[in-house]
């Protein structure tokens, strides 16, 4: 007993120590403890946090991994050591222990509790089943039951994704521990058999509505919709809390079956309820009118979430026929023409009952009077100032009406834009009005658009003149603005926004000319009149409106959003056409960087007194990227605060692509670094998160918590994030002059068999194994079709601004591809992608763009791959072996036939053409066809961008064939292939030459005086000279020089050997066919310094040029106020901009920009002239 208490009172002390956050103490306690007590594995447990806490990490884990070889059976021990698992992604370790602790105490149910913890956090949806069985036949309890059918249903789930996927044999076994061997048909069949037996063991009831929502959605998934429509008529759908709940869930089955006008029904009640309710309303009309208009509305409706998950379409299977052969709302199953305008006149009415106004308070009661006034008595009703409130959903629906009837042409388009002036005439006052009506305003063809630009035009004079006597009121009171100033201005606000829209919508293509059909003011008309820019002058009048209305925003906080904030983000817009604008007949092409640093200097204008506006901060991002000045556009996006899960669907598409298409390793290297960050460790912490559901009942959590995972674990932005962080420690490696240390610490914290790859690669010397080291961090299995093909894109696309389309490329060539107008007509004319959701709608521009990143993301990905096996090449082997690769995980079992490639160059060398477009036969016409036979054909037709890929395709060409020519060299007589493997290296290595010679001179070209504007070189140029000289030149040079000590270090052992004879043939490298193949890696080496010269050069003249005092002045004399009429009207107002800040900012980080690339250029011209054969 005294013992006893003796150990608890020691222990006792260790927690306060632990407590008090003492860490030495508590490992001295634990300790001596342990000393003490070597057999008590919880006062060893403590001891190995405290080493833990320490910082004696190795240390620790010994001590974990003791305690754990033990296998406790207190579960206590294994709750303390997951403090020294966690940190080092090492919680699987647990489940094993907990497998020997239940094998040793199988009645314990914290053990077996734990266990199916461990099952749940590895994702192992079978054994966790296996656990949940074992604990409801130990501790009977509807809590564990329902785990064995939430277990069934998540292998349910894989079993259906791994179908939908079309997974092979390969990825479906290693898919098994997820999804058992049954199908998902049978084990949804016992789901539903088991949920069935849970609701009888309770004579008819349910434990929630969790539970409920799950058993709906089992039995909506098989096609039992009849059935479960019968259960939620019953008495189960008591469970729903809230009317509305059970309502919109009857509504969802009675459209599933067919019977729309029975679930309208239910809509038009929940409308007339909550006539707002946006949702229900366009719920409404998708069951009163045909599908071929339907909004696609998601229904809300738990049951379909838990459906979605287990791979039930929209409308079952079973049901379809019933659901075509039914009512389908009286309008859409083939009633006729009739019955269309019968439901169109139907839903008319019952839109126009609705009211448009809230109902107003209700009167005070004599309590109320009594509590409420100083007297004591009734008070007044408040008067109200400004607009009175309106209700938005019943207005905005009157356009959705007219929208449909004209999809179905029962009416002219021109209702539509009638229906949208009737609707800002309305809500025009309100933030979202402008918001609420884009995606109609978008939709209008020319002439409406046109007439509706007319009217607005027509509303702004009046507003102009209603603003003039608001102003004059106010002056002639006590100065302050009224509440009916403020609604005038959000009126002319709304107004200028839809006016955007409309231009924005209208273009013909990315370089619209200067006669865009957009509604110009007064001043835009003179100065078009005058030969001036309609787009510049509307940007000014934008700019003197903001300034103008800067007072009514005076005693805002900065944080608060402004009553006029968007004005300034559409004056750069303005600019921004102007930017783009086409070419008059007879007149000089206009300066495109201008306009581009007036709409810099206009946001920066408005982030001065809004610094917290997240339109300004992003669209000066966007702007500093173009222009080539990654520091300053990381600065603004600092300001947006972007963190966690905003890296995904922010930063991946804002300043991701600034840093890596501009070399910005500074800013991209964090970046990447906090980006697989978020992914790894949610990865690591899913487990719990679902464990905690699992504990709470929460079950249609429990599939929500793994689509989540699985929806980060493909998303794009990861895989993208992966890949650039190995080729940006390749290049860090490889920049060294080919004596690399291997992995090294540029890949970021990845996954732990990521750094076992990169530790056992580290121990290889050269650049062989630095690339050998990269390409083990990118297993190739990853690349498998199907697990590619489910890639998901969560960026934010609506957050870009107008003028910045997402680009259909890999995201370090999106600058060079906006100055190259790389987006189709179609694509820039319409900002598709100003919508939610936009990055995984359906529409043509979006499915091209997914497709461009995803072969983007994969060019990346296999560039490691190809360059270890070029390098490999070079050794001393006869032939190229395939890459060191670890003990991999489970994503690394399938690197062979399933994966689609092995490490070789035969096999790379398709797919990564095909990643680019060009077809595995195709690439010597295509590299013909861009570079012709010397440098000078064809390439000025073909984009830069698009050259720099073509230039990495012509050099793993000529990898391919040097690798066969050194393979051939290495044998003796050369073998059969000898003159094969010669004259393709002679051949791809002129193209490789011809390639570096295009793009080292388009590059050089770029850079030259005559392609500068104010001293500064446009974006497109810094970032063909960064990754010309960061990238692409080195991976050429790095090659050249392993092949050319390859065949040195034969030549050395063919020197060793005795002279040929009759009986011994001479050696290969005599052969007559061998020296041409030599002489053409000659002439590319050659090419390669001669490009590097040339650029080199140019990018110190142009750093230079920036230096002096003349550049700054150019760039000053264009933005300063005081000396241009334009730049007074556009950042005049503001007294605390200070243009000279921005322009040496400006200028200082393309200087930084321009000498790295020169200092890069020199050393890699240093290295190719020293490659010799």
């Amino acid at each position: 007993m005294a013992a006893s208490e003796t150990l608890e009172r020691k222990l006792r002390q260790i927690y306060d120590a632990f407590d008090s956050r003492n860490w030495k103490l508590a490992l001295k306690l634990s300790t001596a403890g342990v000393q003490k007590h070597p057999e008590h594995h919880n006062m060893r447990a403590l001891r190995a946090v405290a080493l833990e806490r320490t910082g004696r990490a190795d240390e620790a884990l010994k001590a974990a991994e003791e305690v754990l070889a033990c296998a406790p059976v207190d579960e206590g021990v294994y709750h303390t050591l997951t403090y020294v698992l966690r940190p080092t992604g090492r919680l699987g370790d647990l489940t094993a222990a907990y497998e020997k602790a239940v094998a040793k105490a199988p009645q314990s149910a914290e053990l077996l509790t734990g266990l199916f913890g461990c099952y749940v956090r590895d994702f192992s949806f079978v054994k966790q089943q296996q656990a949940a069985l074992k604990l409801q036949k130990s501790f009977p309890s509807e809590r564990h039951q329902w785990w064995v059918v939430d277990s069934i249903l998540l292998q349910a789930h894989a079993a259906a994704d791994a179908s939908r996927l079309g997974a092979g044999a390969a990825a479906a076994a290693a898919a098994a521990p997820a999804a058992g061997a049954l199908g998902a048909d049978r084990l949804l069949q016992l789901a539903e058999s088991m949920a069935a037996r849970l609701v009888a063991q309770r004579n008819g009831a349910i434990q929630g509505v969790e539970a409920l929502d799950l058993y709906l959605g089992i039995l909506y998934t098989q096609g039992k919709v009849a059935d479960a429509l019968a259960l939620l008529d019953g008495p189960l759908g008591g469970a729903f809390r809230m009317a509305a709940e059970r309502r919109h869930a009857r509504a969802a089955l009675l459209s599933a079956l067919g019977r729309a006008r029975e679930a309208a029904a239910l809509y038009e009640e929940a409308v007339r309820e909550q006539p707002d309710d946006w949702t229900a309303l366009q719920l409404y009309l998708d069951c009163l009118l045909p599908p071929d208009c339907s909004s696609r509305t998601a229904l809300p409706a738990g049951f379909l979430d838990v459906a979605k998950a287990l791979g039930a379409p929209a409308a079952p299977a079973a049901v379809a026929a019933e659901a075509a052969g039914g009512e389908a709302g009286a309008a859409g199953g083939g009633g006729g023409g009739d019955a269309v305008g019968e439901a169109l006149a139907e839903a008319g009415a019952f839109l126009d009952s609705l009211p448009t106004e809230p109902p107003p308070p209700p009167s005070p009661t004599a309590a109320d009077g009594e509590g409420g006034g100083a007297d004591g008595g009734d008070k007044p009703p408040r008067p109200r100032r400004g607009a009175p409130p309106v209700l938005r959903g019943p207005v905005l629906a009157r356009v959705e009406l007219a929208a449909r009837r004209a999809r179905l042409g029962l009416a002219p388009t021109r209702a539509v834009a009638e229906a949208v002036l009737a609707c800002y005439d309305s809500l025009g006052h309100l933030l979202s009005c402008a918001m609420d009506l884009r995606a109609y305003v978008s939709a209008l063809p020319a002439p409406d658009a046109a007439w509706l630009a007319s009217e607005l035009a027509s509303r702004l004079s009046a507003l102009a003149s209603a603003a003039e006597d608001e102003a004059a009121a106010a002056a002639a009171t006590d100065g302050r603005a009224s509440a009916e100033a403020l609604v005038v201005l959000r009126r002319r606000v709304c107004a200028l926004q839809l006016q955007e829209e409309l231009a924005a919508s209208a273009a013909p293509g990315p370089f619209p000319d200067c006669d865009a059909p957009e509604a110009a003011p007064a001043a835009a008309t003179e100065a078009a009149a005058a030969g001036g820019c309609p787009h510049e002058a509307r940007a000014a009048e934008l700019a003197e409106l903001f300034a103008d209305v800067l007072p009514l925003s005076k005693e805002l906080d900065e944080r608060e959003r402004g009553p006029a904030d968007e004005l300034l983000p559409l004056a750069a817009a303005s600019l921004m056409r102007a930017a783009r604008r086409g070419r008059r007949a007879g007149a000089a092409p206009p300066p495109r960087l201008a306009p581009l640093l007036r709409a810099a200097a206009v946001l920066e204008a408005g982030a001065v007194g809004r610094p917290f506006s997240a339109d300004c901060r992003l669209g000066l991002t966007a702007l500093y990227g173009l222009l080539g000045a990654p520091s300053v556009a990381a600065g603004h996006f600092a300001k947006a605060d972007a963190k966690h899960i905003q890296l995904d669907s922010l930063a991946s598409h804002h300043l991701l692509p600034v840093a890596l298409g501009l070399g910005a390793d500074r800013v991209s290297g964090p970046l990447l670094a906090a980006t697989r960050a978020l992914f790894e460790d949610h990865a690591r912490d899913a487990g719990d998160t679902l464990m905690q559901a699992y504990n709470q009942d929460t079950h249609t959590k429990v599939l929500e918590f793994v689509l989540f995972k699985e929806r980060l674990e493909r998303a794009h932005s990861y895989a993208l994030a992966r890949a650039e962080a190995a080729v940006r420690s390749l290049r860090q490696q490889l920049s060294g002059g080919g004596g690399g240390s291997g992995a090294g610490s540029g890949s970021g914290g990845g996954a732990a068999h990521g750094a076992a790859a990169s530790g056992a690669a580290a121990q290889q010397a050269g650049p062989a194994g630095a690339a050998a080291a990269a390409a083990a961090a990118l297993p190739l299995s990853q690349l498998a079709a199907p697990a590619w093909g489910a890639m998901r894109f969560n960026a934010d696309l609506q957050t870009r601004p107008p003028w910045l389309p997402p680009a259909a490329c890999a995201p370090h060539l999106a600058v060079m591809r906006w100055w190259e107008g790389g987006e189709s007509a179609a694509d820039a004319g319409r900002p598709w992608w100003r919508c939610v959701r936009a990055a995984e709608s359906a529409c043509e521009p979006a499915e091209r763009m997914r497709a461009a990143q995803r072969d983007g993301a994969l060019a990346r990905w296999l560039l490691p791959h190809l360059l270890a096996a070029a390098l490999a090449a070079a050794q001393p082997q006869p032939q190229p072996q395939p890459q060191p690769r670890p003990q991999p995980p489970a994503d690394a079992a399938a690197d062979g036939a399933e994966g689609g490639l092995e490490a070789s160059l035969p096999a790379l060398l398709p797919r990564f053409a095909a990643a680019l477009g060009v077809p595995p036969d195709g690439i010597g016409p295509e590299l013909a066809a861009a570079f012709g036979k010397s440098g000078g054909g064809g390439g000025g037709a073909v984009p830069a961008s698009r050259q720099l890929l073509l230039l990495e395709l012509a050099l793993f060409s000529a990898a391919e064939a040097v690798a066969r020519l050194l393979s051939a060299l290495q044998q003796p007589g050369g073998g059969a292939g000898l003159e094969a493997a010669a004259s393709d290296a002679a051949a791809r290595g002129a193209a490789l030459a011809a390639a570096l010679s295009a793009v080292g001179g388009l590059a050089a070209a770029r850079l030259e005086p005559g392609a500068c504007c104010c001293g500064l070189v446009r974006g497109d140029a810094l970032s063909l000279a960064a990754l010309l000289s960061g990238e692409s030149c080195l991976w050429v040079v790095a090659c050249l020089e392993a092949w050319s000590r390859a065949v040195k270090a034969l030549k050395r052992k063919t020197a060793k050997k005795p002279a040929a004879t009759a009986a011994a043939p001479p050696p290969p490298l005599a052969h007559p066919s061998v020296a041409p193949a030599l002489a053409s890696l000659a002439a590319a080496a050659a090419a390669a310094a001669a490009a590097l010269g040339a650029l080199s050069s140019a990018a110190k003249a142009a750093a230079a040029r920036q230096g002096e005092s003349a550049a700054e002045g150019d760039l000053l004399s264009l933005l300063d106020p005081s000396g241009d009429d334009l730049m007074r009207r556009l950042v005049g107002w503001e007294a605390r901009l200070s243009v000279q800040h921005v322009a040496k900012g400006l200028l200082d980080d393309q200087r930084a920009a321009l000498q790295g690339a020169a200092a890069a250029a020199a050393a890699l011209q240093a290295r190719a002239a020293a490659v010799a054969w």
